[in-house]
């Protein structure tokens, strides 16, 4: 069992993780917005995956299962990450579908174009 430099930083990782999950399971609780809600799940789970990334390299870290089994013992690693990287892709896609549902970028080009044709041409 080797406790070094690299599993202290990885013990410090896991509590910031799970205090970013904890902080995003109570903000949930006040939010009504069902977009918003649905980004919030995939942020939180894919920090849970890190999270859980992070706890799965400490330990292989501390026992030096790397040694004792070889690459195989870096699998869960992966899994997590690649596991991460989808989550993030939903997080990405449901504020995609939310930007669509409450963008106004079009509307307020159209919006200034009223305000400027009703003014008689003159900007502000």
């Amino acid at each position: 069992m080797a406790v070094n430099f690299e599993s202290l930083v990885g013990i410090i990782t896991i509590v910031f993780g799970m205090v970013a999950v904890f902080i995003t399971i109570f903000s949930k609780k006040r939010m009504s917005n069902p977009g918003l809600l649905r980004y919030m799940n995939y942020t939180m789970l894919a920090m849970l995956s890190l999270v859980l990334f992070s706890i799965s390299h400490t330990i292989r870290e501390v026992f030096e299962l790397k040694e004792i089994y070889g690459p195989i013992a870096e699998m869960p690693e992966y899994l997590f990450v690649s596991i991460t990287y989808i989550l993030f892709l939903l997080g990405a896609l449901a504020i995609f579908n939310m930007s669509k549902e409450y963008g106004f970028k079009e509307r307020g080009k159209k919006i200034a174009q009223e305000i400027v044709k009703h003014r008689g041409g003159k900007k502000q």
